[in-house]
C-alpha cells in the first residue's frame, strides 16, 4: 500500500514538473491600459497611456496590439522559463512579468534612440 502511494506521489511530481510554469495561463489576454514612463531622460515623450489588446496565441505566446487596430504591427511575446521577466519579444527589447493575482504586468521597453520605458499593463474592466 505504501509503495503504491509513493509511486502515485512520484508520478504526480513528474507530471507537475512537466507542466508549464504558473505564469503561463489562459488569463493573460483581453483589453489592458498600457502605461509607459520614460526612465532614461533621452526621449521627448515623458509618459504615455493607451489601450492595447492582448491576444492569446497559445500558452507560451501572446501578441499585444500597440495601436489597438488590426492593421498595426503587433508585439509578439514568448514565455522564456527561468527569466526575471519571462514574457519577452524576440529581440529582447520588451520584457514583461505577469501577475495572475492582480491580472497585470510590469516590465521594461527599449525604444528608439536609447529611450527606455517602465511599462505597466492594467486590466480594463
Amino acid at each position: 500500500m505504501r509503495r503504491s502511494i509513493l509511486a502515485f506521489v512520484m508520478v504526480a511530481i513528474v507530471v507537475a514538473a512537466a507542466q508549464p510554469a504558473a505564469a503561463i495561463d489562459n488569463g493573460f489576454r483581453g483589453r489592458y491600459r498600457l502605461i509607459e514612463r520614460e526612465t532614461s531622460h533621452a526621449c521627448p515623450v515623458g509618459s504615455d497611456r493607451r489601450r492595447v489588446e492582448v491576444t492569446y496565441v497559445n500558452e507560451r505566446v501572446r501578441e499585444i496590439d500597440p495601436d489597438h487596430s488590426t492593421a498595426g504591427a503587433n508585439w509578439r511575446f514568448r514565455y522564456v522559463r527561468g527569466e526575471r521577466f519571462p514574457w519577452q519579444t524576440n529581440d529582447g527589447r520588451f520584457v514583461l512579468r505577469y501577475s495572475r493575482r492582480t491580472d497585470s504586468a510590469v516590465g521594461i521597453r527599449d525604444g528608439l534612440q536609447e529611450c527606455r520605458f517602465h511599462v505597466r499593463l492594467v486590466p480594463m474592466g
